[in-house]
């Protein structure tokens, strides 16, 4: 996942972010779109956008997001078939879908 992202906040003055990276549960009803990372303090942080029970950007260490994923018994992949899309381009597929 570090190879695949840009450094956080490299694409703070972007109007419109790229995400390098999709994260889905195998259930098929949560979904991340990633769009940086860098390690800080220790842990490997990431700043995405999460789909599922509610529509979030969050800067979290991707380690938390995984662990409480597993605490409720949703295994998370990576999509190995995403390649870097624009948010505009991935927000007019995936809201409708969650809407």
């Amino acid at each position: 996942m570090r190879a695949l992202l840009p450094k956080l906040g490299s694409q703070a003055s972007s109007t419109n972010i790229v995400f390098h990276a999709r994260l889905a549960a195998s259930e098929g009803d949560w979904s991340c779109y990633l769009a940086e990372g860098s390690d800080e303090g220790g842990k490997f942080t990431v700043r995405g956008w999460f789909l599922g029970v509610v529509d979030a950007w969050q800067i979290i260490p991707l380690e938390k997001v995984l662990d409480s994923m597993h605490q409720q018994g949703v295994t998370v992949f990576v999509d190995e078939c995403f390649t870097p899309t624009p948010y505009a381009d991935v927000r007019s597929v995936a809201l409708p879908r969650i809407a």
